[in-house]
Order: structure tokens, then C-alpha cells, then sequence
């Protein structure tokens, strides 16, 4: 369900797929 450390506000998400994949290797 969480696979992210953020929620997502609204019905889209925060970051795009691409930004997505980057900022979930950030972390």
C-alpha cells in the first residue's frame, strides 16, 4: 500500500514515474 515514504495529496501523486524511480532511490 505504502511504497513510498510520502502520501500522495489528492488523486496524483507527488512525482511523475520518472521523478518517482529517481526520488525512491534517494531515499
Amino acid at each position: 500500500e505504502a511504497l513510498v515514504p510520502f502520501r500522495p495529496t489528492g488523486t496524483k501523486p507527488v512525482y511523475c514515474s520518472d521523478c518517482f524511480s529517481s526520488q525512491r532511490a534517494r531515499y
